[in-house]
């Protein structure tokens, strides 16, 4: 039976209803996430002072000076560069660095760039012509990344993109409209999030099974820094609970102490005694100094104007105390304004400055220099940072991603991981092999072969598969000049990482020449971290306290291998050497004599011979050489005669200079050398700039170049 028309009708009228209502829920949705959107944008474009974010701008500019001439190896250009054929290792082959003489020009372009950030002049191009600069120096050799050269690099892009030259600036001396007016929040909210990030991420990796259990740092409970729990602890004690779980606390909970006011006076006293520490422990540049410098940026955005205004009025005139006029900024949001202008926005401005008294109709015109209705242009920055944000959350942790840029150790990127600390590596030696595949001919060359610069006393392009494929290939390069006609590259290289055995890291019977690599995949040709063996760690600390004994004439070195390889070693005559197998079973080779050696036997080693040690066990074998010099123990016993003959009543006076003697000396010396250093670079700099010209056959009245 059909419908009637009236239920037709119905039907179609509750359907109607139905979308009705379903586009009014879909209506109210998008309203309410507009409404959102709407107030995140007038929180981030909210105005704040701008002397909280000056400050770090002086603070940052003098450090980058110091950074400059210094950790970025101004005073090196000369090594590291004078070669133009040396081995280098960009983060992209196709970047090369320039001439040594042009290299002077791009560092001291940045010295005066960081003195202008300084000062606040000709603020926007000298942060974009930093950030530039540093970015192409930084992206040029992976061989010195390291996470705080990346974390300066961030802070040049941070000052390009913020406006941080509104408050004791010369710029803001000589325009007075943006003189001491308002930022935008966001423009100091991006640095407290690196900063809270840097702290945070680093307090996650230290999560590892190493740091965890006291294996990462070494040594450290013996500085002179820990000297207060030296009282109440043992040296275990303080490695165990001060270094690994107090430094973990400590960059777990640092940025939440900051980011609190209530708790920010208990995160600055501890930032202070940690930072100090790293920089009295450690050769790390200015990175503790940069990070005592970020800290007060979590506290009210004018801490800088309430520190002054306790100081002298001679101090206070020199400086712009008072806080910034109403809508002093064209890129700031003004909520009591623009709420002002929603009860009636039919009317036109004219209109509305008519309708108001003369006191409104002035603050309706400085009104027109704030935000009104936020723009496209807010909008792209909004995503922009949002994207910013998510990238930096998602970079830390990109190494599975990434496999072909990650160490041996499969964790993650260097240079922004934020591991700060985790690992400690110690090299025991690199053998490289060349083949020459046509004539079967092979030699080997001195490791960092081809390498100038800084790059060939870090070494740290052998824990990496990608620079070390950079440097089989410049090798490949190199030889070829030399006659190798069709070569083959092959690495040996040993290392330890947190006090484990010290084991290959590439396999020694692969060609890394004609081997692949991908950013995506991981190296098949690099060797996995033996793991399984990392119990042993606690066995050779106690083996150590067994067989040394604090005898300074004995010392051990602990070796683990994979099955079916070998490791040749040479004995000095100065030594003389046992082998001890802890694990496995391996065949000691010494000339045409050969004997297995299995768990806990010892093979003796004869001196001034090439011996090798071969794993014939189906697992990884473990071993420890026991070290002892010959040489040093006749010069001991040579000593303890001479002294024993010529014994002397040592004076027990001593004098304040005597006492104060080794402390100025070390003073007098650390003055000369950085005096030195600073007299090379701006000698080295005035021969560039000479060079430079004379080659522009511009030196007509040029002064004749300085020798150094």
């Amino acid at each position: 039976m059909a419908p009637s028309n009236n239920q037709v009708s119905n039907i179609t009228n509750k359907e109607n209803g139905k979308t009705k209502s379903t586009d009014k829920s879909n209506v109210n949705y998008f309203n309410h996430l507009d409404g959102l959107a709407k107030k995140f944008m007038q929180y981030m474009y909210h105005p704040i002072d701008p002397s909280s974010l000056g400050i770090t701008r002086i603070l940052y500019g003098f450090l980058m000076v110091i950074d400059t001439t210094q950790e970025r190896g101004m005073e090196r250009l000369g090594l590291k560069f004078k070669d133009p054929d040396a081995c280098h290792f960009p983060l992209i082959n196709a970047l090369t660095p320039l001439s040594v003489d042009w290299m002077h020009v791009v560092y001291l372009s940045m010295i005066i760039a960081s003195i202008c950030i300084c000062i606040g002049f000709y603020y926007r191009f000298v942060t974009i012509w930093l950030a530039v600069c540093y970015w192409y120096i930084f992206l040029l050799d992976k061989t010195v990344w390291n996470n705080h050269s990346y974390l300066f690099g961030l802070f040049a892009l941070f000052f390009s993109v913020t406006k941080a030259n509104r408050w004791c600036s010369v710029d803001g001396r000589l325009d007075k409209s943006i003189r001491n007016a308002h930022i935008p929040r966001w423009h100091l909210g991006l640095f407290q999030f690196q900063i809270f990030l840097v702290y945070f991420y680093a307090g996650i990796k230290k999560l590892d099974p190493d740091w965890i259990t006291g294996n990462s740092m070494v040594h450290l409970e013996s500085h002179w820094v820990f000297s207060p729990f030296h009282y109440i602890l043992t040296p275990e004690q303080v490695n165990l609970y001060i270094v690994h779980f107090g430094g973990f606390a400590f960059d777990l909970l640092e940025g939440i102490l900051l980011y609190f006011s209530t708790t920010r006076p208990i995160g600055i006293v501890f930032g202070c005694y940690f930072h100090t520490a790293n920089a009295c422990m450690f050769s790390i540049g200015i990175f503790p100094y940069a990070m005592l410098a970020t800290m007060p940026i979590f506290c009210s955005e004018d801490w800088p104007k309430k520190i002054i205004a306790k100081l002298s009025k001679r101090w206070q005139s020199r400086f712009m105390l008072d806080p910034p006029e109403k809508y002093s900024a064209p890129d700031c949001y003004y909520a009591e304004v623009n709420n002002n202008q929603c009860s009636d926005e039919s009317v036109t401005d004219k209109q509305a400055i008519k309708s108001n008294n003369s006191g409104q109709e002035s603050t309706v015109q400085s009104a027109k220099r704030g935000i009104r209705r936020f723009t496209k242009k807010n909008k792209f920055t909004m995503l922009a940072l949002g994207a910013y944000i998510a990238l930096q959350l998602f970079l830390p942790f990109s190494h599975g991603v990434t496999k072909g840029y990650t160490g041996w150790d499969n964790h993650g990127l260097y240079g922004y991981s934020w591991d700060m600390m985790v690992h400690t590596w110690a090299t025991q030696h690199m053998k490289v092999k060349v083949v020459d595949l046509s004539t079967g001919e092979q030699f080997f060359l001195k490791a960092n072969s081809f390498i100038s610069g800084p790059s060939k006393i870090s070494q740290r392009w052998n824990s990496h598969p990608d620079m070390i494929k950079q440097y089989a290939t410049c090798i490949g390069r190199h030889v070829k000049k030399l006659g190798v006609k069709q070569p083959a590259i092959y690495f040996d290289i040993w290392k330890s990482m947190n006090r484990r055995f010290k084991q290959r890291t590439v396999n020694p019977d692969v060609d890394i020449l004609s081997a692949p690599w991908s950013p995506f995949t991981k190296p098949t040709w690099m060797m996995p971290l033996l793991n399984d063996l990392t119990w042993w760690r606690t066995k050779m600390i106690e083996l150590d306290e067994k067989l040394l004994s604090d005898d300074i004439l004995l010392s051990t070195n602990y070796v683990a291998d994979f099955p079916g390889l070998a490791l040749e070693n040479f004995v000095p005559s100065s030594l003389q050497v046992n082998l001890t197998v802890l694990q496995g079973k391996v065949r000691v080779h010494v000339g045409n004599r050969g004997s297995y050696v299995n768990v806990n036997q010892t093979a003796i080693l004869p001196s001034n011979q090439t011996h090798e040690v071969r794993v014939v066990s189906k697992e990884p074998a473990s071993y420890y050489y026991i070290f002892k010099n010959v040489t040093l123990e006749k010069l001991v016993n040579k000593k303890n005669e001479t002294r024993g003959k010529n014994t002397t009543k040592e004076s027990t006076t001593s004098s304040y200079f005597q006492f104060l003697k080794p402390y100025l000396t070390t003073m007098v010396h650390y003055l000369y050398y950085k005096g030195s250093i600073y007299y090379h670079i701006t000698n080295n700099t005035i021969n560039a700039i000479s060079n430079i010209l004379r080659n522009c056959n511009c030196n007509q009245n040029l002064p004749s170049t300085i020798k150094p």
